[in-house]
């Protein structure tokens, strides 16, 4: 039932069609390469794949299989993960997205840990300080800080520790 109920078919055309055949082509060779290890006794578990609609589309499966050696059969029970694939290369496309962002970007951009050390700066904002990515990688917030507004840093820091976020402006220097 919750085959004709996700995937659109009746249960004559699923009982009566090859599982192959309703398989995204694009996915064939992956499917029978798992099949392959079922039969050789080895379990299946979070297995994805493409599988067709009544309605032309697909729905990704995930699947969970155990082999019976000594009949042949397979027990399998799948999921349909569709949403959760969607929402997956939704974040995807915005990680990426934020990421060009981020390195094409000329201001300085980073981020940093709770205690100030960088975990991540783009080329231009290296520049802009006169270090490498590498250099400022090994250093913190408060090595770019000019002594007397370090403070400041520490105030920065211990607000975004409370309320989650910050905003304002920096005075930093140059590495020379």
């Amino acid at each position: 039932p919750a085959f004709v109920k996700i995937l659109g078919w009746d249960e004559s055309r699923l009982v009566n069609t090859s599982f192959f055949d309703l398989i995204h082509p694009e996915d064939l060779d992956r499917v029978k390469q798992e099949l392959q290890r079922l039969s050789e006794g080895h379990n299946t578990i979070n297995f994805t794949h493409r599988f067709q609609t009544k309605a032309g589309g697909y729905r990704v499966l995930q699947w969970v299989a155990t082999p019976e050696p000594i009949t042949g059969n397979l027990f399998a029970i799948a999921r349909d993960v569709s949403e959760e694939k969607i929402k997956e290369l939704e974040l995807i496309s915005s990680e990426e997205k934020a990421r060009a962002f981020f390195e094409n970007s000329h201001g300085f951009m980073c981020t940093h840990d709770l205690k100030g050390n960088f975990l991540s700066v783009n080329s231009a904002g290296a520049t802009i300080l006169g270090y490498t990515r590498e250099e400022i990688l090994r250093i913190s917030l408060f090595d770019i800080t000019p002594a007397e507004r370090r403070s400041n840093v520490e105030d920065y820091l211990s607000q975004v520790i409370k309320e989650g976020s910050s905003s304002g402006q920096m005075i930093t220097k140059h590495k020379d």
